[in-house]
């Protein structure tokens, strides 16, 4: 009789694994707010761009880089606090559209990038130098990278198989003793 009891334990025990080890998807961090908000048309240019998330972001691996119009890149040092993450915009960055692009680290571990992009000053001012209505503009500059960001998510993705693997091991393992004891 015991031994007809041994894989439902050891299920439960597997399914038990897998829910106290394994994190939700959806846990990642999310931008929740931005001020300037995403679309917004400014007379002047702000003194800063702030960014409200879903969860404390790390401050360590929070990076933001700020392209004005022509798609020059300009690096900024992000203050953090708890979930906000608010950076000065550069002196003299010229009118038209702005893009802030950010790279955090969410509590999780997993590296999470995006953008907010804003238009300061005339219509007129939005376009490159040079450019026509027509054209496309250069390619963006590429989001920031947080050091350690690849690593992070690299141990997860090998936490969640590992705990796979070991409730496989558990349920097959189950499988094989009432296997075995029915053949006696």
């Amino acid at each position: 009789m015991r031994l007809r009891v041994l894989p439902v334990i050891l299920a439960v025990l597997s399914i038990v694994l897998v829910l106290t080890t394994a994190g939700r998807a959806d846990a990642h961090s999310e931008l929740v707010s931005s001020t300037p908000e995403n679309g917004a048309r400014l007379s002047t240019m702000p003194g800063e761009v702030t960014l409200v998330f879903n969860e404390n972001i790390d401050p360590n691996f929070a990076q933001i880089v700020v392209a004005d119009a022509g798609e020059i890149a300009h690096p900024v040092t992000p203050a953090v606090s708890g979930a906000q993450v608010t950076a000065a915009v550069p002196e003299g960055l010229p009118q038209g559209e702005v893009h802030v692009r950010y790279r955090v680290v969410s509590a999780d571990g997993h590296p999470v990038s995006g953008e907010v992009v804003f238009t300061a000053g005339s219509p007129a001012a939005t376009q490159p130098a040079g450019a026509s209505p027509t054209s496309s503009a250069a390619p963006s500059a590429a989001a920031p990278t947080a050091p350690g960001a690849v690593e992070e998510d690299a141990s997860t993705t090998w936490m969640y198989a590992l705990t796979g693997f070991a409730a496989l091991l558990i349920i097959g393992g189950g499988l094989a003793i009432l296997i075995a004891s029915r053949r006696r």
